[in-house]
């Protein structure tokens, strides 16, 4: 009873068959490698919030709904209109560029409003690499294992929410803030190139 019941939470022979499904493992590693940039300073933004710009509750309260509303006007305004007009590679291009110019931002950030403009572009920049990786997920896989490739998904979150409050604690404590945009740049210039490199990838 109890090997079946451990047989069905992990089995290991299962992730990787769908791990070998064309696409799947590049897809994964590419939302891997985006979520890990963002965590790293959404792991310790509160905290640059209140006290590196001055922030009370009440104000960083406005400040989280204003994140959430961008979020919305974006997906119904501009996502929608792209994801229907273009495919996923150039769309993958695009948020990986758009949030590699966001986190350059963070490392300037000065004022209070450099924070509002740099949450619209990650804003966005989030957004559109949320829409268009499980949209392309959902294509290269099967559709009998549709559901259990969009499992995996929610396991790259999952590591990335592990992996990434150590070493934004350590930047922060260590180097600070700006550097949470530095790291954070760097990698989703790194997934730029690797998009471009691996474009035959995308269907």
């Amino acid at each position: 009873m109890n090997v079946d019941l451990q047989r069905e939470i992990i089995n290991f022979r299962e992730i990787v068959r769908l791990l070998k499904i064309p696409a799947v493992a590049h897809l994964l590693g590419i939302k891997f490698a985006f979520m890990l940039a963002n965590m790293i300073i959404q792991n310790t933004f509160p905290i640059i919030v209140r006290d590196t710009f001055g922030m009370g509750p009440q104000e960083a309260g406005l400040f989280a709904m204003y994140n959430s509303i961008a979020a919305v006007v974006f997906q119904v305004v501009a996502i929608r209109p792209l994801t229907r007009r273009y495919t996923d590679f150039p769309l993958m291009l695009l948020s990986s560029l758009v949030l590699t110019t966001s986190y350059v931002m963070a490392t300037g950030m000065t004022e209070r409003w450099h924070l509002y403009v740099f949450a619209v572009s990650r804003s966005f920049g989030v957004s559109l690499r949320n829409t268009v990786i499980v949209a392309a997920l959902s294509k290269a896989s099967p559709r009998e294992d549709t559901g259990a490739v969009m499992g995996l998904g929610a396991m790259v979150l999952s590591l990335t929410q592990v992996v990434s409050p150590p070493i934004s604690a350590y930047i922060l404590d260590h180097v600070g803030y700006q550097f949470l945009g530095v790291t954070s740049a760097t990698i989703t210039a790194m997934v730029a190139g690797f998009i471009l490199l691996t474009k035959d990838e995308f269907r």
